[in-house]
């Protein structure tokens, strides 16, 4: 079956783009290497096709309807707000995770693409009317720190998650990819106006925008490890003249957490800003697993006054699985970044998942030692990533 693309299709092919397949869809990867492409959404600007996502356009009269099927208060948020949000099924399993512009007007219901049939057949059943414009517009991601003041020119930049709108843009600034940004929805009509304007050579990564070359992202490399490094060394020393050091002592003190898993997590820290990262062994990637995740699982568990063994064990079990979803999930992201946690295979990544199963499973005794007013937050954070990797 022929792989399904995006409307800027014929745009990538004439920036020679290289594509990969990414579910139901042929998408652009990379044009000058995904390092640097990175890197210039880290350090500079630079934009990303996601018209693969869907569009739903939904009109006010359907906001009550909309509101018992998700897991927020759709309602009572404030109009030009932007809303993260999870459907679910009568048992309370994840259907998709959303994103919701609000408008004075209308609202803006942005599904995964591989979730688009499932959700509206899911408005469909319980009565929710909705236009598909996912076929008539395009959505672009422009992301990256020096992304508003880029753009400001043309856009009327919101606060961070928050919509707003021109004659022929609806756009948001969530900055999904971590950096601040804006995610455009044009109709198709306006998108060659708006690529024009935005001035770039490709959809993923890459950017005119760019003030760089690659001695600039070495200095900028060295500089974010030189700043771990001393963050790293103030922690041991017990610099109290650093206020984040001391920050972090007060909550060991008060929460009687132990010096030894912040220093385990800055150890996942620091094998995560290598320049290239290759796990050979099962037991690599379930020390990182825990280094990077678990830690933070054992954490938040004594920041909320669990004391149980188990149940504190139980904790760490469920960051790792969520770290395992995590890699599996994104194992063709990472490989172009040089980061190899796991082979690029189908039995790999299902092995994988396999093993964060177990996490998950065994995570679970946890749950009844959490405070009632947090326990919801976790469940719900715990079945979405179980889904996701069941999805996988």
């Amino acid at each position: 079956m022929d792989k399904k693309t995006t409307q800027l299709h014929h745009y990538h092919l004439s920036q020679e783009a290289k594509f990969i397949d990414f579910g139901d869809w042929s998408m652009p990867f990379s044009y000058e290497g995904t390092i640097k492409e990175h890197n210039i959404v880290r350090t500079s600007s630079g934009f990303f096709d996601v018209s693969h996502m869907g569009r739903l356009e939904i009109q006010y009269s359907q906001i009550e309807k909309i509101s018992n099927l998700i897991c927020s208060e759709l309602i009572d948020i404030p109009t030009n707000k932007a809303l993260y949000s999870i459907f679910t099924n009568e048992e309370g399993n994840a259907l998709d995770d959303v994103i919701f512009w609000k408008f004075e007007d209308k609202i803006i219901l942005i599904p995964n693409a591989s979730n688009l049939d499932k959700i509206k057949s899911h408005l469909t059943t319980h009565n929710v009317e909705y236009i598909d414009k996912s076929e008539d517009t395009v959505l672009i991601a422009v992301q990256g720190p020096d992304t508003i003041d880029l753009i400001q020119e043309r856009f009327e930049i919101p606060d961070k998650f928050s919509t707003n709108h021109t004659e022929n843009y609806l756009y948001a600034r969530t900055g999904y990819t971590g950096e601040d940004g804006v995610e455009i929805m044009a109709n198709n009509e306006d998108a060659e106006s708006l690529l024009t304007f935005l001035n770039v050579p490709n959809s993923v990564s890459f950017s005119p925008f760019e003030k760089s070359d690659s001695k600039k992202f070495f200095q900028i490399y060295v500089k974010y490890l030189l700043k771990f490094n001393k963050i790293k060394k103030d922690f041991i020393e017990r610099n109290f003249e650093n206020p984040l050091i001391k920050n972090i002592y007060n909550l060991i003190k008060k929460f009687n957490i132990s010096e030894k898993i912040v220093l385990d997590l800055f150890d996942g820290i620091e094998s995560d800003i290598k320049e290239s990262i290759e796990f050979k062994t099962k037991r690599e990637l379930l020390v990182y697993s825990y280094r990077v995740a678990g830690t933070v699982g054992l954490m938040m568990a004594k920041i909320l006054k669990v004391d149980s063994k188990i149940a504190l064990r139980s904790a760490v079990d469920l960051g790792i699985a969520m770290q395992l979803t995590n890699i599996a999930r994104d194992v063709v992201e990472d490989s172009g970044r040089n980061r190899k946690y796991i082979e690029h295979d189908f039995i790999k990544i299902k092995e994988t998942l396999g093993i964060a199963e177990l996490f998950y499973k065994s995570s679970f005794k946890s749950i009844k030692e959490i405070p009632l007013i947090n326990r919801f937050a976790i469940l719900v954070a715990r079945r979405v990533y179980r889904e996701i990797g069941n999805n996988i």
